[in-house]
């Protein structure tokens, strides 16, 4: 005598299904590392890479970087952004503004290669405002300055030869008000990153920190932002008031960074809802690989994806977290599925 299960729908064990199903795909994959950099206690720039612990995040394979005349890095990173499987950064002194590749070590710490001052097109003068952000899109580089007035964007490139500089700052444009405006946007760019296609910024005003996107004009080589909100600290929490340090978009989002003044890196994921706003998630203190909080203000983040990693992507990926609500989904729909399977009444044959 055979016993099976009678051959029905439920749309109790449906329902759970699906939820199980809509979880396993919204739960993120980080497939890429990203780094940091931060010029630490012993007076050189470090670069490590920062991975999940739990909800929060850590540091690890963290390394002075080398530059090639053989000595160490001491000028801080004022931006990075990973390109075609290496890092290009940013730094200045009080006069001049550099541009390197960075190639990040397997072991700890990276290399600096190619490194040299940034002109104005090819051939043209030194570039000498601090390039505060960067970020790929579209298969270019876009960075920003501020000069006490306004923001400048521009796209930014490796010199040609025979030229001694080592980048080049191309297509320059000011970040206006508005489509078409003469008024310039008056909130310094604190942070520039990509995600999704769009190019993202945030600024600090009133003790309230901001991010918007930042569109090309139509008709002129100008930019304006679009979807001005606060960033709130969770869902329908309080604004966000520490100047964000760095941004950089991942395969899955945006991540940043913010020094709190009491001595600590303050790290999370950014979820943009448009207009609607924007609010953090995983919000925690940047620790290292011992515990320790990290001491030393972060100033540069990138992101490169495996494929693009020293060695062919043999470094682990950062395996993404599911956020509290998605762990309460999945939960929800297991109990669904099992309170279906109990339901159902064994049927003679």
């Amino acid at each position: 005598m055979n016993i099976q299960l009678k051959g029905r729908r439920d749309p109790l064990f449906a329902c759970g299904l699906a939820i199980l199903l809509a979880t396993s795909a919204a739960t993120p994959s980080l497939a890429g590392t990203v780094y940091g950099s931060a010029v630490e206690a012993d007076g050189f720039t470090h670069l490590f890479t920062i991975g999940h612990a739990g909800p929060g995040r850590i540091t690890d394979q963290d390394g002075p970087i080398s530059i090639a005349a053989g000595g160490l890095d001491t000028f801080p990173l004022n931006a990075m952004v990973g390109q075609a499987g290496h890092l290009v950064v940013t730094s200045s002194n009080s006069t001049l503004q550099y541009h390197a590749h960075l190639i990040p070590d397997l072991t700890q710490g990276g290399d600096q290669q190619d490194t040299g001052y940034t002109e104005i097109g090819a051939g043209g003068p030194q570039y000498t405002a601090p390039i505060t952000g960067l970020a790929a899109l579209g298969g270019k580089i876009f960075g920003t300055t501020w000069n006490d007035t306004f923001n400048t964007i521009f796209t930014v490139s490796d010199a040609v030869p025979p030229s001694a500089a080592s980048g080049t700052v191309n297509d320059q444009g000011i970040l206006l008000e508005a489509q078409g405006s003469n008024q310039y946007f008056g909130l310094q760019l604190d942070t520039l990153a990509s995600f999704g296609g769009d190019l993202y910024g945030t600024g600090h005003v009133l003790g309230a920190d901001l991010i918007f996107r930042i569109v090309a004009d139509v008709g002129d080589p100008h930019y304006h932002p679009e979807d001005i909100s606060f960033i709130h600290t969770s869902l329908g929490g309080p604004v966000f008031g520490i100047p964000l340090s760095a941004m950089v978009g991942t395969d899955t989002g945006l991540q940043g960074v913010a020094w709190n003044p009491l001595g600590f890196n303050e790290y999370f994921d950014l979820t943009v809802n448009g207009a609607a706003g924007a609010h953090m998630t995983s919000l925690s203190i940047l620790d290292n690989i011992n515990d320790q909080r990290v001491s030393d203000k972060v100033t540069a983040l990138g992101f490169l994806p495996d494929a693009q990693l020293p060695g062919g992507g043999n470094d682990p990926p950062l395996g993404g977290v599911p956020e509290p609500a998605t762990w309460a989904l999945m939960l929800a729909g297991f109990g669904l599925a099992g309170a279906a399977l109990r339901r159902r009444t064994p049927q003679r044959a």
